[in-house]
């Protein structure tokens, strides 16, 4: 690709070399002046916008819904930005008819992943790779207009991650979400799933009704950061709280339409610090987070993430254990006691929201 002259000196560089300056270094030349023939040959077909991504990888869900949602925040920016503010009616950078002939082209040779059906809900023209467009290699590709996005380094959700956010709610991120559960079609997570399901109020004190028992959803981590004695805990869980659904979920196994429909009858998520932690996005409102920690993290993304979506948050750090230089390596130990007083706390948490009537505890 052949274009006049850009500064990109400026351009912030995001790792895993994506973002604009280095989608710019790496895919584009640069040339003096006007050139007095085109460098590149007319395809067939060309979009009128061409959308190019480059994505960090393939399989880590926070990465790859962050990268998603910064394309996401620029096609935004871009249909409310006027061309021309001065205009009586001023157009926009990018309006509804423009997506109509919008096409991503992938530049990363990562495979597809469990999330690219997200990619292809973006724009109406197929995702393409880079290598597939007909002239790669061979000569310069003609493009009309290129959107290169935002990294999903540069996300505000990703920005700040290591300390605690002040901000208690976010439209952008609620759009977002609402984006992502409408593809796989499901309504905004309003209310937590037990409290919407409620069966009338009782009409005297000897109606037996009961409100229906809570899910917990244990992230179940299988290659790394797994829980110790895992089982053991959740059988413990069951015996203290017979009134709780408790599930062991694989989500690293599933396809990411089948764990939104999970976690939209989630009421309590607990995990092992990781991407899986994401699916609080998507957690009905009103519900629990409980994530561990390794003993050397002290990582606050998921707790701002929660804090955002109208969910209660707790955690706490796993014991000490030194066999591996790298937390990302280890395992992670609760004691039992621990580890019971840090999920009940969530579980009593949503007993005590909405329209629910049970106790905390039961006296007598």
């Amino acid at each position: 690709m052949a274009l006049a002259p850009l500064k990109t000196e400026s351009f912030p560089k995001y790792l895993y070399n994506t973002g604009p300056y280095h989608i710019w270094s790496d895919y584009f030349s640069t040339v003096p002046g006007l050139p007095s023939q085109p460098f590149c040959s007319e395809r067939q077909g060309t979009p009128k916008y061409t959308i190019l991504v480059k994505r960090d990888g393939d399989g880590n869900m926070w990465h790859s819904l962050l990268e998603i949602f910064s394309l996401y925040l620029t096609l935004d920016t871009l249909r409310i930005t006027p061309l021309d503010p001065s205009a009586h009616s001023p157009e926009p950078f990018l309006s509804a008819a423009d997506m109509s002939s919008a096409q991503i082209v992938i530049l990363d040779d990562y495979p597809d992943g469990p999330f690219f059906d997200l990619w292809k809900a973006i724009a109406p023209l197929p995702v393409v790779r880079l290598k597939d467009i007909p002239s790669y290699g061979t000569a310069a590709a003609c493009l009309d207009n290129v959107i290169i996005p935002l990294a999903g380094g540069s996300n505000p959700l990703w920005r700040g991650d290591w300390h605690t956010g002040s901000c208690t709610h976010s439209q952008l991120i609620d759009t977002f979400t609402r984006r992502v559960l409408s593809h796989y079609g499901h309504g905004a997570a309003n209310t937590s799933s037990s409290t919407s399901l409620l069966p009338p109020r009782p009409k005297d004190d000897t109606d037996t009704t009961t409100t229906p028992d809570l899910t917990l959803t244990f992230i179940d981590r299988r290659t790394s950061r797994a829980l110790v004695d895992t089982e053991q805990h959740l059988a413990n869980l069951r015996l203290h709280f017979p009134r709780v659904r408790v599930q062991a979920i694989d989500f690293a196994a599933l396809p990411f339409a089948e764990q939104i429909r999970i976690i939209q009858t989630t009421d309590v998520l607990v995990g092992v610090h990781g991407a899986g932690l994401t699916h609080a996005l998507f957690l009905p409102e009103g519900a629990s987070v409980v994530e561990i920690q390794p003993r050397r993290l002290n990582y606050k993304g998921f707790r701002n993430l929660a804090k955002m979506r109208g969910h209660r948050y707790f955690s706490a750090h796993a014991a000490a254990n030194d066999s591996a230089p790298d937390w990302h390596d280890l395992d992670v130990s609760v004691g039992e006691d621990e580890f019971l007083e840090l999920v009940g706390a969530g579980i009593r948490a949503v007993l005590h929201r909405g329209g629910r009537e049970e106790d905390v505890v039961v006296v007598g």
